[in-house]
């Protein structure tokens, strides 16, 4: 029996058979396991993106929120209606919160076509 069992370890179709059996079973593990990989899972945590204590994260975030969407506005204003014109971008008498609506569409905008491709390349990235 033993010198039985010491040519089947010895087969070269044997040993042929069981690398290829393992290779489809990581092959298998592998795609499973990126099948079960999803963009829309995915979990965010706001805070692995701002720095600092909760406190001082708080008072950042806030004047991020006001000041960025305002800033675009303002760009955005004086680059398409004014056409970098400073004369005619005075005279639109534009107030704050006009500029900050235009500047959070702009911002969204640009924010939802970066998820956009970052879902699209998701799984070639991986």
């Amino acid at each position: 029996m033993e010198k039985n069992s010491t040519n089947l370890t010895n087969d070269p179709y044997l040993n042929t058979a069981r690398l290829t059996i393992k290779n489809e079973q990581y092959k298998n593990l592998y795609i499973k396991k990126r099948r079960d990989r999803s963009f829309l899972k995915q979990e965010v945590d706001i805070g692995n993106y701002l720095f600092g204590s909760k406190e001082t994260s708080l008072i950042v975030f806030i004047i991020l929120f006001l000041s960025i969407p305002y800033t675009l506005g303002v760009f955005f204003v004086f680059i398409f209606i004014s056409k970098f014109k400073f004369y005619v971008f005075i005279k639109l008498n534009y107030n704050f919160s006009l500029f900050w609506a235009i500047g959070y569409e702009v911002l969204a905008s640009i924010l939802l076509l970066f998820i956009l491709k970052s879902a699209i390349t998701f799984n070639s990235n991986s």
